[in-house]
């Protein structure tokens, strides 16, 4: 549980860290007053089952601000939203791979309901399920995707790439979304 400033920086190893939740647990919580910068990491087999706010981001959930640098999130899962990555604060996502992820309901990759905005730059999110609407990216406020490539997603009734909720702006920059 994340609830202070903290920066993990594992940038300076070859192989950066991983961390794998086994299938059968969230890997980080981060809490209204939280501030997590990550870098270089790699989250693997998270499940937000029975973890607190159960349902919600399978690797990470976010309710303060959260940063996220040329990490991969893989092969997690969310009953509800946000197969990586469910976010109700600030979230910017830099040279990251989000893939292989799956929710329940919405945001196979990531899931952002926040009223701040979602940046996504340099970002590749491919291969991500959502059974309901936003196989790649669900979010409910300002989305700005710069050269960033959504392909391979899938959702269940919308937005395989990107859903775009309560018609909030999106901006995109020279990115592909494919589904």
């Amino acid at each position: 549980m994340v609830s202070k400033e903290i920066t993990i920086d594992a940038s300076g190893l070859p192989k950066g860290v991983t961390l794998n939740g086994g299938g059968t647990t969230r890997l980080i919580s981060v809490t209204g007053a939280g501030n997590l910068r990550l870098k270089r990491l790699t989250l693997n087999a998270g499940n937000s089952a029975g973890a607190i706010a159960s349902g919600f981001g399978g690797a990470i959930y976010n309710a303060g601000q959260l940063r996220l640098e040329n990490s991969m999130f893989t092969g997690s899962t969310s009953v509800n939203y946000g197969g990586a990555v469910s976010s109700t604060g600030s979230l910017e996502v830099i040279g990251c791979t989000v893939s292989g992820n799956t929710a329940g309901s919405l945001g196979g990759g990531i899931y952002s309901a926040s009223s701040g905005n979602l940046i996504i730059t340099n970002t590749t999110i491919t291969g991500n399920t959502a059974f309901l609407f936003g196989g790649g990216v669900y979010h409910t406020s300002a989305l700005t995707l710069n050269h960033s490539t959504l392909t391979a997603n899938h959702a269940g009734n919308k937005g395989g790439g990107v859903y775009n909720d309560f018609s909030s702006a999106l901006d995109l920059r020279s990115s592909i979304v494919a589904g």
